[in-house]
This record gives structure tokens, sequence and C-alpha cells, in this order.
């Protein structure tokens, strides 16, 4: 919650207030992906007068039920949205979700630290992991050879 200003110097967006701090190595920024939430701008698409849009964050917030639920992505926040509308028991057929054919997503558990998971499971896979990656013969085999051994995870539209 602050806005980095250069130099060391913050400005708190909460509070208002201004801070210093010493840079003792150096300062890595990473602002360079840009990372984008929905909640962060408009929809990038045309949406016809009279639609509802609301970003995932609000969803907590509606206090009128539709009856229809459209989730646009299939990144986490894609997810979220429709496991968060899926446990508070809006039925399945009342949710279309547009994503893309077949998006490829890392299995979480497999990128756990310790001491979550034990260090020759993590040793297992990343030896599969390189093994899959060395192998590969093209970018489709090595989707193929990853989700193979566990790394990767696709999602498939029935």
């Amino acid at each position: 919650m602050a806005e980095y200003e250069g130099a060391g110097r913050f400005h708190l967006t909460t509070s208002g207030d201004d801070y210093e701090v010493t840079v003792r190595r150096k300062i890595v920024d990473t602002t360079y992906q840009g990372v984008t939430v929905p909640a962060m701008r408009p929809p990038e698409f045309p949406i016809a007068t009279g639609v509802p849009v609301v970003p995932p964050n609000e969803l907590p917030a509606i206090r009128e039920p539709y009856d229809r639920y459209v989730v646009v992505g299939a990144g986490k926040t894609g997810i979220d949205a429709c496991l968060w509308l899926l446990e508070r028991g809006i039925a399945p057929e009342r949710l279309t979700w547009i994503m893309p054919r077949a998006p490829w997503l890392i299995d979480r558990a497999t990128v756990q630290p310790l001491p979550l998971r034990r260090a020759e499971d993590i040793a297992e896979e990343y030896a599969a992991k390189h093994d899959a990656i060395m192998r590969a013969e093209s970018l489709p085999d090595l989707f193929d050879r990853l989700a193979a051994v566990g790394a990767l995870l696709r999602i498939l539209a029935g």
C-alpha cells in the first residue's frame, strides 16, 4: 500500500505519510511485469447496455442472485471465480465459463517448498521435469511430457 517515488522514498497511500529507506545492496523493480487483474481495468471487450459486469473481487457484494453467471478467462482469477460461485450453491448449468480450448496450468502441489513436502519428492519431481525437458522434440511434445510427469495440468473443455 505504498508508492515508490525513487531514491529510496515511499509514500503510504493509506495514511499519506512519507518515509525513506537506506538501500544496502540494490533496488529490485518488480513492476516490469505489469500485472493487471480484472478489478484494475474495464473489460477489454464490448459489453451490451444493461448487462451487469462484476469484477471477481466484488462477487461477495452481490445481494440479489443473477439467473446466469458468465466468467471470462482461465487464469487463476477466472478459476477462483468459478469455484467461489459453485461453492456458494450456484448450479453448474447456471454458470458459463469462457476460456481457451485447453489451457495449461502448473500443478501447485509440485512447487510447494519444504517443510510442506518431502525433500525426496522434490528431488524426484525435479529430475522428472529435467528429463522431460531434455527429451522433448517440440513444444507440444514438451507440454505432453511435463503433463505426463505431473508438472502441468490441462483443463479440457467438455
